[in-house]
């Protein structure tokens, strides 16, 4: 597609919500711009966008929608659901599922964790799996962390599992973890080592809280 006919597609389902701001006082004419730079707005114009992502068709304003829900005022959200719903459609490009992914890197809790899980087994899904690996690292489930650990083994998705891994401070992984600062991606290597240093802090603090 030329760039002409990209913007034409991307403004004319753009439109609808700006007309809809407008009407809130909000005065913009891109919105992936404006609202990010202004909390506020970004706040009110939430429920806007949510509403209308369910009406856009072009993935590229897909995706940007998705981006902009992805904040912390929607964590817990039903969102996550329709979320998951659009990240299954068939017609859905990878850029789109892991836009998809990063927010609910943000916004995810347990009620969607199974389907979270699928989307990652399905090995279909590929690289677009990488954050929703990390959103892993918000849930609570018992289950989450053997599964993560499982996944430390992945070729692909070792360094995402290590990420989450580090966010629920799962320190009884610690071995596990200390196993990839020998790990032939550079960037992983690093995220052991910064993961294994936390632990070992965590570890020791819990131990001299024992012993007293």
């Amino acid at each position: 597609m030329d760039v002409e006919k990209h913007r034409e597609l991307y403004l004319a389902q753009q439109q609808p919500i700006l007309d809809e701001l407008k009407e809130m006082g909000i005065y913009t004419n891109d919105i992936f711009q404006y609202l990010p730079q202004h909390l506020h707005e970004w706040k009110l114009a939430t429920p806007t966008l949510v509403k209308w992502l369910q009406f856009t068709t072009y993935d590229p304003f897909q995706e940007t929608i998705v981006r902009l829900i992805g904040v912390p005022w929607l964590k817990g959200s039903s969102v996550a659901h329709d979320l998951i719903e659009l990240s299954n459609k068939p017609e859905s490009s990878d850029s789109l599922k892991w836009a998809i992914g990063n927010t609910m890197a943000v916004i995810a809790n347990d009620a969607v964790l199974d389907d979270i899980i699928k989307i990652i087994d399905d090995e279909e899904n590929d690289q677009s799996r990488e954050m929703f690996v990390v959103s892993l690292g918000n849930m609570k489930d018992p289950k989450v962390v053997p599964y993560l650990v499982k996944l430390l083994d992945h070729p692909d998705l070792a360094g995402h599992a290590l990420v989450a891994l580090n966010k629920l401070k799962a320190v009884e992984t610690i071995e596990a973890v200390r196993r990839l600062e020998n790990h032939p991606r550079t960037w992983i290597r690093n995220e052991a080592k910064k993961t294994v240093r936390k632990f070992e802090k965590i570890l020791e603090k819990q131990a001299t809280k024992k012993n007293k």
